[in-house]
């Protein structure tokens, strides 16, 4: 929480997009960035039709094809936009089917993608409890994004002390992979989620301790840029 007496202006920039850099990105980065936005617009169009079931199962087909991608936090912030954007009482009544259904599954994607429909509705317990149980699963209990996830929707329910250590473990698997960007993007959530939260010192903790020591230029260079417009408000 705010322990100075300051707010901090300069972490409202934290949607900063990490992939922007060179002016011209290589062959296969603009056909990959492609083939994502284009599965982001057929989701959307799933959603727009309003069958709940359809929109779930090919949320966890995109949630499986972009389960390593560094932008696949965009992907679930559309996914939770999407259920947003539908009645309440249905999605209600499509997540109470799903976990009736899931029972004891230790299938990470299904649960990974329920957690989500929870987290869109607000009910935070849910997400907790699924995101959870998708960790369980081998081919998800290193992904680092669905840690962050977690610890994101552990801070929604005021549990500062149960997210740090996943947004930390985030952090750690994120820093084995050769992508710094990957890691810049974690650092970013961690950051933006406490802000979000009103935990403004512990944010600026997160942009000053992991980002302005970073060997990556741009993360580096954003986190200057950060601490020089905090220092001058």
């Amino acid at each position: 929480m705010r322990k100075n007496g300051y707010s901090c202006p300069w972490i409202v920039m934290l949607p900063v997009l990490f992939l922007s850099g060179p002016a011209h990105a290589s062959s296969p980065e603009e056909a990959t960035l492609s083939a994502f936005k284009e599965d982001c617009r057929r989701l959307g169009e799933t959603f727009s039709n309003g069958d709940l079931s359809r929109a779930w199962i090919q949320s966890t087909s995109c949630l499986f094809l972009w389960s390593h991608y560094a932008d696949f936090l965009d992907l679930t912030d559309h996914i939770v936009s999407l259920y947003r954007y539908l009645t309440p009482e249905d999605v209600n009544a499509e997540l109470d089917t799903w976990s009736k259904g899931l029972g004891g599954a230790r299938n990470g994607l299904d649960l990974l993608a329920t957690g989500l429909m929870a987290k869109a509705i607000g009910r935070h317990d849910d997400a907790v409890r699924f995101l959870r149980l998708s960790l369980g699963d081998p081919a998800y209990e290193e992904n680092p994004f669905v840690h962050g996830l977690l610890g994101g929707e552990l801070l929604e329910q005021g549990s500062l002390n149960e997210a740090t250590p996943e947004y930390e473990q985030a952090i750690a698997l994120a820093s084995k992979g050769k992508d710094p960007a990957l890691r810049f993007r974690l650092h970013q959530l961690y950051a933006s989620d406490l802000f979000r939260r009103h935990y403004l010192d512990e944010a600026a903790d997160v942009v000053i301790s992991h980002c302005l020591l970073s060997d990556y230029p741009l993360e580096k260079g954003w986190a200057l840029s950060q601490n020089a417009l905090y220092h001058l408000s």
